[in-house]
């Protein structure tokens, strides 16, 4: 049983510091020339007594069918600032942020590990619209789930 725990410690750290790595070396390498640099990107920080305490960006995803939307990514918010409503208030940014480039949906995803993240997600009125394990060795043989939502947003 000990050794079992373990390859699911091991195998779940390793999964995070893959995305970490992955993560640096995509859109989080230079923030500004990704994110701010760029039409229909963004990216926003929250602060506390000049204390950074969230993140969360913004970037046009395209999904089959021509639909117009805006995908939530890099959503993060320091463990000593938790529940007390930044989360909410930085996916609010998003979200607004599409309204007002008329996208008809937010859409993210997460893992199943995230029950803080998707509570908060389906409780702001975001539907998970699919559950699926990415087609990777390890994701599949810990069971890895991805949860993809979206947040439809009313036409004008």
């Amino acid at each position: 049983m000990i050794l079992v725990v373990m390859g699911l410690w091991f195998g779940t750290r390793y999964l995070f510091m893959a995305y970490v790595r992955f993560s640096l070396s995509d859109d989080m390498l230079d923030i500004r020339k990704y994110y701010l640099e760029r039409d229909d990107y963004s990216f926003w920080v929250a602060e506390s007594g000049g204390e950074l305490v969230g993140t969360v960006a913004a970037l046009p995803s395209s999904e089959p069918g021509g639909e117009k939307h805006l995908e939530l990514k890099r959503l993060s918010v320091s463990k000593s600032h938790r529940g007390k409503g930044i989360a909410k208030a930085l996916c609010r940014m998003v979200i607004d942020f599409a309204r007002e480039r008329d996208c008809e949906a937010v859409v993210l995803t997460t893992t199943l590990a995230q029950i803080s993240a998707w509570k908060m997600y389906e409780k702001m009125g975001f539907r998970r619209v699919q559950s699926f394990i990415p087609p990777n060795f390890l994701y599949k043989l810990f069971s890895f789930k991805v949860l993809a939502y979206q947040y439809d947003l009313p036409s004008h």
